[in-house]
């Protein structure tokens, strides 16, 4: 029997045991031990040949836009002059709003000095390379408000209006980036991740060209979810992004090698090492 087959027989066997402890056995045992039973079934399914296809789509993701949120981004008070305008913006977007995100579960195929290769396709990158090294799969992910909150019409107003719509798609982006971690932990349970993002940080680091790489990995990422690449490797909506989740128990952060003063999304302060590895996980 090929490994494959025997893995998803192992797993299917597993699965099956842990629908039967739901019934016998007292309720804190019976789920602690399915719980494990259920992980141990999902490792042992998702061997290197069924994880080549296992690519997942979120796109019923729950999003509660926060009106309070938008006027403290827009330090206006609940009462101000402004204020029902952007209640009414919210009001326009909130039953429109559909975030959604599409990863890929792909197993590591090959390593180079300064590269790394799965899916049969090669993303160069040594600081990439180097966080992989003690990875056998990585999430490759693209999350995105999504294209409906992105076409909603901001009216005349040149000023409040826009700002406005742009802090509710970064919510919608949030409510997306939520939902694939914790899809991706449900699934799969890998522990500690951390991410890289084509064209975060200084060039050296990974550069932004390597989207066209990550699209062809994932396949017909518009399709799926909505989301364009340029010719100049960006990505429509604006409030997307994309990159590879990995496991690791010292984390990476590519703030650490990014020099960029006054950044609002610094995570942690720069300090290139030359490795890229931080003691905080993205």
């Amino acid at each position: 029997m090929h490994n494959a087959t025997k893995h998803h027989a192992t797993g299917s066997r597993a699965l099956l045991s842990s629908r039967r402890l739901a019934y016998s056995g007292s309720k804190k045992v019976r789920i602690a031990t399915a719980n494990r039973l259920h992980s141990f079934a999902l490792a042992r399914m998702c061997s290197t040949t069924t994880l080549r296809h296992m690519r997942i789509v979120l796109d019923k993701i729950p999003c509660k836009l926060d009106v309070e949120a938008v006027l403290e981004r827009l330090h206006m008070e609940a009462d101000g002059e402004m204020a029902d305008e952007v209640r009414r913006l919210v009001h326009i977007a909130q039953p429109v709003v559909r975030p959604k995100a599409v990863y890929q579960v792909c197993p590591i195929e090959k390593r180079g000095s300064d590269c790394v290769a799965m899916g049969g396709v090669k993303f160069a990158s040594e600081v990439l390379r180097r966080n992989l090294d003690d990875a056998d799969k990585v999430f490759a992910y693209v999350a995105s408000c999504g294209t409906e909150i992105a076409a909603v019409d901001a009216g005349d107003d040149p000023f409040v209006a826009p700002f406005c719509i742009e802090i509710l798609k970064e919510q919608a982006l949030m409510a997306a980036r939520a939902a694939l971690f914790q899809d991706i932990e449900k699934r799969f349970a890998p522990g500690p991740i951390a991410s890289m993002n084509p064209g975060s940080g200084p060039r050296h680091v990974w550069p932004i060209e390597q989207q066209r790489e990550l699209f062809r990995l994932l396949g017909d990422v518009r399709g799926s979810i909505g989301v364009t690449l340029t010719e100049s490797c960006l990505m429509i909506p604006n409030k997307t992004v994309s990159g590879l989740l990995f496991p690791s128990k010292s984390g990476f952060v590519t703030c650490r090698m990014c020099p960029r003063k006054d950044c609002p999304n610094r995570k942690v302060a720069f300090e290139d090492d030359g490795h890229g590895m931080a003691d905080q996980n993205a």
